[in-house]
Formats: structure tokens, sequence, C-alpha cells
């Protein structure tokens, strides 16, 4: 009965007859939500293929950070402590092809610290240790715990 028919032709035809479909589908029932995206109104939305503890803590750091900012714009302590994570986020950036050995970062965290005397007493202190630890476990190449980064800090006393 079909047989001349070739596979090549079916294939095509029923890819022909899905694409068109669910294009059908997509127009039918998702037309505003496609119309929106086309026109700029609402941006693409992807879900996260998986969930990473250690992202969903630093988002909450850096969200608890950007929040005490955005209260408080012309506290010099927030500015200080924002120009700290940006220096320890960079060193993670510069050395994320290669390892970074754990006393070359503890001597460079301990000359950041020295360059922030204000944020030794802070009470964001335990945010800025907790950020930074989180940033060294992401990183896998050794691990911090806050009480050594507390121990650091009381070394720049």
């Amino acid at each position: 009965m079909f047989t001349n028919t070739s596979w090549a032709s079916y294939i095509t035809a029923t890819a022909l007859l899905s694409a068109g479909w669910y294009l059908f589908v997509g127009f039918r029932y998702y037309y505003g939500d496609i119309k929106a995206i086309i026109s700029g109104k609402r941006k693409l939305q992807f879900r996260a293929t998986r969930n990473n503890p250690i992202d969903e803590e630093i988002t909450s750091v850096d969200n608890s950070v950007t929040s005490l900012e955005d209260s408080n714009n012309d506290n010099p302590v927030l500015e200080e402590i924002d120009e700290l994570i940006g220096k320890v986020k960079s060193i993670f950036r510069n050395a994320s092809g290669k390892p970074l050995p754990k006393d070359e970062f503890t001597e460079y965290l301990t000359l950041l610290f020295i360059d922030y005397p204000s944020l030794m007493h802070s009470p964001h202190r335990p945010s800025l240790n907790e950020l930074i630890a989180t940033e060294c476990q992401k990183q896998g190449n050794f691990t911090l715990t806050e009480t050594e980064i507390d121990h650091l800090w009381n070394e720049t006393e």
C-alpha cells in the first residue's frame, strides 16, 4: 500500500505537519505572550536547569548588600563594603582559569582588610565573611571558613 512512499518523503511530511501543528497551538494559546516578547514589553525568561545552593547564598548576600545600598546611599561604610566586595570578586575573576593558592589569597585579603579599617568593627562584617567564604567554596580551589576570615580581620589590628 505505501510502497511508493520513500522514508525521506515520509519524514519530511511528518516534520512539516508537526511544525505546522505546534505553530498553530503556539499562536492559538500563546499569542499574547509572543506579541509581548516581540514588542519588548516582556523579556524571555528561562528556568534554571539545576539549583545550586552556593549560587543562591551568594545571590541572597548580594541582594542584602544591594538593599542596604538602596536604603542609604549616603553612608560611606556601605560604599566601602561595595568596594571591598568588588575587589574580592575581581580576585576570583582574575584567577578563574588558574588555581589560586590559599596562602596568596589570605595575604591579599589581609592587605585588603588593612585598607578598610572602618569595616573591622562594622555590624556588616559577618555578612562580608559569609560572602568571602561562599565565594571560596564556589571556586573550589580551597575553602576558608568564616572563623578563618574573622581571624584575618583580627590580624590587621
